[in-house]
This record gives structure tokens, sequence and C-alpha cells, in this order.
């Protein structure tokens, strides 16, 4: 949470620091759609990335707030209508699944490259007590 007067989530994400025109697409075109996927469904407005060097240090911070992404990666070919109907399609998909097996845990993995989400069976981690 952050601890301005507004008291809004913040999502911390790191990333390779970005140090060429090609570093600063595939971020936008990669990180970012990613990112805005995850925060969009959590609802949670503010995303702060550390750029790290190569030895894992954080050199510099930049936060982002959600409804800024979709503006920030247009040129990166990202388009939010699309995105929207990619979620829309993936939720309904695993909505349908899950409700047939119900108890079952499922690991779903998003590749915006791909039209429908990956649905897995797993087991729960070790640490995770139901």
């Amino acid at each position: 949470i952050d601890d301005g007067p507004a008291r809004e989530l913040v999502e911390l994400k790191t990333s390779r620091a970005i140090q060429t025109e090609r570093d600063r697409h595939l971020f936008m075109k990669r990180k970012i759609m990613k990112t805005w996927a995850q925060s969009y469904l959590a609802n949670v407005p503010n995303i702060v990335y550390g750029f790290r060097d190569d030895d894992g240090v954080i050199v510099d911070l930049q936060r982002y707030r959600l409804h800024d992404l979709p503006n920030l990666a247009k040129d990166a070919g990202w388009d939010l209508k699309v995105m929207l109907e990619f979620l829309k399609q993936s939720l309904t998909k695993v909505k349908r699944i899950v409700s047939m097996q119900p108890g079952t845990v499922f690991k779903i993995t998003l590749d915006p490259a791909r039209k429908e989400p990956i649905i897995t069976e797993t087991d729960l981690p070790s640490f995770v007590r139901l």
C-alpha cells in the first residue's frame, strides 16, 4: 500500500534496465502488457518497476499508473480493446473449466501470443494448507 494520502495499492516489479530502443520496445510489448493484465484484474492502480543492472542491483525506479499503460505501449502494437477481449475470453474459459471440476487446483498460464489460456491441473504448493 502506498503511504501517500490516497493509500492505494502498488504492484512492485523488476526488470532489466532499459538501455536501447529495442529494450524499451520489448519491455512495453511483453512486460507492460502482462503487468497491465495482472494489475487490471487485481484492481491495482499503481505499478513501480525497479530496473536492475546485470548484477541484479536496482539502478532506477519508475512509477506507472495502470490507466496510462495502454497509451505508453501503443507504439509496441498494444491494443486495449484486444487485451480486454482476450481477458474476457480467457476468464470465460477458466470459469467454465473450474465450475466443472470443483475442488481441483489449476495452474493458469496466460500467453498473449495464444488465443486461449493454458490451463493445467496441479497440486498446491507444500506451504499452502487447506
